[in-house]
């Protein structure tokens, strides 16, 4: 969405300038993200020579290592060197949110602040995302450097709630990312003078701040996401079928991680 595109002065126009402030905050993660890398990298330079000469490649399921490998940078860093390639990939997702979402050119100009909050809301949550993968990871990283020089052995359960703990983070803070966009939309709309139809403020109500619908009429269990906020299909948490579908969701996620851990 460029200014340039719409006609000066225009409600349109005066959105596309609103939307140029304020992006910043959106790459904070991903700042925060460079600054861990940095940091285990710059960690694991200085103690590089006070490692072992053999590394472990792996723990198994009794938090044994699986086997070993001569120290060079690939083998220090391995977890590192993932985590640093989730973050170029995520960046070039954020980066390219309005672009894999464009909108419709002819929605009203509160629709488009609205899917503008989705794409801000896109790019910041996936930074979030990667910094909290990256935390995991890199600590991980970290802690096998202490166990390789210990010798010790991994504790399973206490790996496997971590990234139980992951993967609730990941969920939590979608509503909140998303809802403190569409604030924003609402704050610039009231501003700019702009309001909505009364069918875009019915349509609107439908939607939760995390990008799920929820209207108890429809009995569709899946339905065409929001504008804004990718691209498929999204549940419907208003029908039946589509909380059962939430419910097994996370069930089938988190409940084996849970048994895999406490079961080792």
């Amino acid at each position: 969405m460029r200014a340039e595109d719409y006609e000066p002065n225009s409600d349109h126009y005066r959105v596309a300038v609103a939307a140029r402030h304020g992006r910043a905050r959106l790459w904070l993660p991903y700042v925060v993200t460079l600054v861990m890398l940095g940091a285990v990298f710059v960690w694991g330079a200085v103690i590089y020579d006070q490692l072992p000469e053999l590394m472990p490649t792996g723990w198994g399921p009794d938090g044994e290592v699986r086997g070993w490998t001569e120290k060079s940078f690939g083998s220090v860093f391995t977890t590192a060197i993932i985590a640093s390639g989730l973050f170029i990939l995520m960046a070039a997702l954020g980066a390219m949110a309005p672009m894999m979402s464009p909108g419709s050119p002819d929605l009203s100009a509160w629709e488009l602040l609205r899917l503008t909050a989705g794409h801000r809301g896109i790019t910041e949550y996936l930074g979030w995302v990667t910094a909290l993968i990256t935390l995991m990871m890199v600590g991980f990283n970290a802690q096998s450097w202490r166990l390789a020089a210990s010798d010790g052995t991994w504790s399973a359960p206490v790996t496997m709630l971590l990234v139980v703990a992951l993967v609730v983070a990941i969920f939590v803070i979608l509503s909140p990312v998303f809802r403190s966009h569409l604030r924003w939309a609402d704050r610039t709309a009231e501003q700019l003078g702009i309001h909505p139809t009364e069918e875009e403020a019915a349509e609107d109500a439908l939607w939760l701040p995390s990008g799920l619908y929820n209207d108890p009429s429809n009995p569709a269990m899946m339905v065409p996401k929001r504008e804004g906020y990718g691209i498929g299909t999204t549940v419907n948490v208003g029908s039946r079928k589509g909380r059962i579908a939430v419910i097994v969701f996370a069930v089938v996620i988190i409940a084996p991680l849970l048994i895999i851990g406490f079961t080792m």
